[in-house]
């Protein structure tokens, strides 16, 4: 579990540094990720 937040945080900070991201947007953007992410096997 713990990777995956690891993952997640890695992906949406990689994301949001090369493109411009409301501040309200954030919290559906790394749930998105993480579901995502959550998903892969």
């Amino acid at each position: 579990m713990a990777h995956l937040i690891d993952f997640t945080a890695d992906i949406v900070s990689d994301y949001v540094s090369k493109n411009a991201v409301p501040v309200t947007c954030l919290p559906e953007l790394i749930e998105s990720v993480n579901l995502s992410l959550s998903r892969v096997k």
